[in-house]
């Protein structure tokens, strides 16, 4: 929507889309606030930014507004289309950060700064068309951090999972109320859409975590445990959990930082025997 706004003769083809797609009934649309780089790129460089392409987006809002369509507004592409991560290691290698692959996006401290900054200047955004700032439109009704997110190096998502964490500031009390809020959702989906039971799997917390300590991970899953009851008293369909990963001892090669030994560690032991 945007790169077609960025050439106002072409304009007439987002309000076309709209109206059509208003008129068939349709009430939301999800579409990009990036464009990294390249041709009519949004972003030019890390904080620079093409105030005739900004104006085009400021169009598609407006006009989303005008024909009674709601956004979903897209941060970054995982993909090189637009720029995406691709973009963030090119530029990022520009500036001498010695960068591995795609993947160091989601824990390099340049690259995470650039993005952060790329929302802060989004949210922020005034538009020169309606006079509302971004973050304060009822018009879009969520923002996507990324588009369809990947990681080859971390195939189980912890990698993606705590780049999420660290963008609200990557703590014990983030990752506590992340936590909670997932499992009250996927307990009433699992409830009252699935009709399925629900099992809560790969539990833990990592001895690789900043400022790590046994009585933070008997917290972590104590916390875990009282939600499981919780949300068993007032929803149902609590199936039971896994922790990841029960080991014994010797058998430290095989750990990745989420390993629970039970005979050295009375308190976790214990913890964990309470709701068996």
């Amino acid at each position: 929507m945007m790169h077609v706004a960025a050439d106002p003769s072409q304009r007439y083809k987002v309000s076309k889309t709209f109206r059509e797609a208003a008129a068939a009934g349709l009430s939301v649309c999800r579409t990009w606030v990036f464009s990294d780089g390249g041709d009519r790129a949004l972003q030019i460089s890390p904080g620079v930014y093409d105030e005739r392409v900004f104006q085009a987006l400021d169009f598609v809002i407006s006009e989303a507004s005008r024909t009674g369509i709601r956004l979903i507004l897209s941060f970054v592409n995982n993909f090189k289309d637009y720029g995406g991560r691709p973009q963030y290691v090119e530029w990022a290698r520009n500036a001498g950060v010695n960068v591995n692959g795609e993947d160091d996006f989601y824990t390099n401290p340049t690259m995470k700064e650039y993005y952060k900054n790329h929302v802060k200047k989004v949210i922020t955004r005034l538009n020169t068309i309606t006079n509302i700032a971004y973050k304060d439109d009822p018009t879009i009704m969520a923002w996507e951090l990324m588009n369809e997110p990947r990681c080859q190096a971390v195939y189980s998502g912890r990698m993606v999972n705590g780049w999420l964490l660290g963008l609200s500031g990557e703590n014990d009390f983030a990752q506590m109320a992340f936590m909670q809020r997932w499992m009250e959702t996927h307990s009433i989906d699992s409830n009252r859409i699935l009709k399925k039971p629900l099992v809560f799997a790969e539990l833990g917390k990592s001895n690789k975590d900043s400022g790590h300590s046994l009585g933070a991970r008997d917290q972590y899953l104590i916390t875990v445990y009282e939600s499981m009851n919780k949300f068993e008293r007032t929803v149902e369909g609590i199936g039971g959990s896994l922790v990841w990963q029960l080991m014994g001892e010797g058998m430290d090669s095989y750990g990745d930082g989420y390993g629970i030994i039970l005979s050295p560690h009375a308190s976790t032991r214990a913890v964990i025997s309470a709701v068996t």
